[in-house]
Parts: structure tokens; C-alpha cells; sequence
């Protein structure tokens, strides 16, 4: 944080309009079923993968709390103990500092599908941004492996809400789309107090999380 501006660094969300064009929970645009009645994801946490590791950050929270639901959700549905290799949709994208918009991220993989995290691994060894964005462009038989993804499973996505301004019809919402399949949202990062995290009046979302 820069407290002699007030403005908070950004964490690699960046806010966009949500077009016409782009589903919304609740419109019947996406149909789905109860999976997970009570909302706990708890059981089904993949492992943690930090978007920054010892050498750099990679602003790249709009992939890492994507690819979460999406792990969460074949470990509960299939049982499957998913690890995806978040550089594919990050290279795939063009995704820089200070980050992308999660739509943008969502829609490369419902085209382009995933593909593993050992064939674009992330780790200490990667000294540079320079190496973690490559090999760009994805060779075919990386972009042709993530489509073999998309010969078995189906991606789709919508946002939670367009113009919701109440608080609590936010967390009903919210605990509704729980019921569905797990949630990623954007929040401000990071003002805190007394170890509570608060947004300031004229602060904007700068983060992408999972709950």
C-alpha cells in the first residue's frame, strides 16, 4: 500500500464492463444442478499454488483463482485430484503486469481447454517473468493437448451478479451460487485493521480470490 497517495497496488485484477453478450447467474442463460447443497468446498481444496513465488509475482490471481473452482469441481464431481499448469491461459491470453480481466481468462479456456502443470511447470527454478511466458507463442502440441481436454469435459462460466448494490443481496446470492459450484471473486487487497480487511470509499477491487 502507498500511504502518502491512498491508493492500493494492484494484484493483477483489472475491472472491465460486463457486456450484454456475457452470462449472468440467474438468467437461465447457463442451466446447472446442485452439487454441493450446504456450500463447503472445504473437503475438495486442491493444493495451494501461489502466483508469486521467490523471484517475481506474476499478477496472474485472475488464473490461479479460476483454475481453483475448476480443480475443486473434478475432484468432488469425478474424483480427480486436478493440477493445471497456469502459464498455458497466462501465455495463451497475453496476460502482463498488472493482470487481466477473468472473463478474458475464462473464455480462452472454454476455447482452448487446460492442460497439465507438468508440461508448463511453476516453480523456484523459473528465475525470470521473461521464462515463465515462455515459449510464446504455445507450440501446437501444447495448444493441441489442451484441447484433448475439451473432448471430455465442457467449461462454462457467468458472473454472479451485473447490478446487484445491496451487501446482503450480494451474500445471498452468493450462497446461492455456492450450492452450484465454487466461487471466485474479486475483492481489495490489501487494507487491513485489528485483522479485519476493509475497502476504503473510493477504493476499487484489485484482487481475484476464491471462496
Amino acid at each position: 500500500m502507498n500511504e502518502k497517495n491512498n491508493k492500493l497496488i494492484g494484484h493483477g485484477f483489472v475491472p472491465d464492463d460486463i457486456t450484454p453478450d456475457q452470462y449472468v447467474f440467474g438468467s437461465e442463460q447457463l442451466t446447472g444442478k446442485v452439487i454441493q447443497d450446504n456450500g463447503n468446498w472445504l473437503p475438495f481444496l486442491p493444493k495451494e499454488e501461489p502466483q508469486a513465488r521467490l523471484y517475481f509475482d506474476t499478477y496472474g490471481c485472475t488464473i490461479y483463482n479460476t483454475f481453483n473452482p475448476i480443480e475443486i469441481l473434478e475432484n468432488k464431481q469425478f474424483g480427480e485430484k486436478s493440477d493445471y499448469a497456469e502459464r498455458f491461459p497466462y501465455i495463451g491470453t497475453g496476460t502482463r503486469p498488472p493482470g487481466n480481466n477473468p472473463h478474458v481468462i475464462c473464455e480462452w479456456i472454454r476455447k482452448n481447454g487446460l492442460i497439465l502443470e507438468e508440461f508448463l511447470p511453476f516453480n523456484d527454478s523459473l528465475q525470470s517473468f521473461d521464462e515463465y511466458i515462455t515459449p510464446d507463442p504455445l507450440p501446437i502440441w501444447l495448444t493441441d493437448n489442451g484441447k484433448k481436454w475439451l473432448e471430455t469435459k465442457t467449461f462454462n462460466h457467468d458472473w454472479g451478479w451485473n447490478q446487484v448494490n445491496s451487501v446482503q443481496e450480494k451474500h445471498e446470492r452468493q450462497k446461492d451460487m455456492l450450492r452450484y459450484c465454487p466461487v471466485s471473486v474479486s475483492v481489495c487487497a490489501w487494507r487491513e485493521s485489528s485483522g479485519i480487511y476493509y475497502k476504503d470509499d473510493g477504493d476499487t477491487d484489485n484482487h481475484w480470490t476464491s471462496c
